[in-house]
């Protein structure tokens, strides 16, 4: 993949400057010096981000290009997401689902690092503790695999239930039942 950057019309006896950053202005990274108004990126140089030019003599005075934003469509996120914390209670499921920048995603699920056989879809449900992730992959002209972050999922051997009287019911008598009704 080739990456052409240019300017309109070459101004004589200039020189360009061609910047790069990511996501902050502030990180920026000059790529290239040149003589003419051309600059291109060769694969796999050509990151996504932010691309613009300064020309001048490298002095106050350079005039500064517009920024052009660059994106690739192998830069794919994926997100594990899920609600209600990270504690299965006994008897109940957890819903994990994906979100994703890939275009035709497919998906595999694993908990604790093994594939979950016949798991192909974004949303996973669990009855169970472990560690779980999802890979993302990318299908068409850009192929891609990402994996989410690893979630995991506890669920406690016992636990104890507790009911603290916060009403104050101090001084209450609770009488026995008499079966004979008296």
């Amino acid at each position: 993949m080739l990456l052409r950057l240019l300017l309109p019309l070459p101004i004589a006896g200039s020189k360009y400057f061609w910047y790069y950053y990511a996501s902050d202005p502030q990180t920026k990274t000059k790529i290239a010096e040149t003589d003419n108004n051309t600059y291109t990126v060769n694969a796999p140089d050509n990151k996504a981000g932010k691309y613009y030019v300064e020309v001048g003599s490298g002095g106050n005075c350079d005039v500064r290009s517009n920024q052009i934003a660059i994106t690739r469509k192998d830069d794919i996120t994926a997100t594990l997401n899920t609600t209600g914390g990270s504690v299965l209670m006994p008897g109940k499921n957890k819903t994990f689902t994906v979100s994703t920048t890939a275009e035709a995603p497919t998906y595999k699920w694993f908990k604790d690092g093994t594939e979950i056989s016949g798991e192909t879809g974004a949303t996973l449900v669990t009855t169970s503790a472990g560690k779980y992730k999802a890979e993302v992959s990318q299908t068409g002209s850009c192929p891609v695999t990402v994996q989410t972050a690893e979630y995991e999922l506890t669920q406690p051997d016992n636990f104890k239930v507790s009911i603290k009287n916060k009403i104050g019911l101090s001084g209450l008598y609770v009488r026995p039942c008499n079966p004979n009704g008296r």
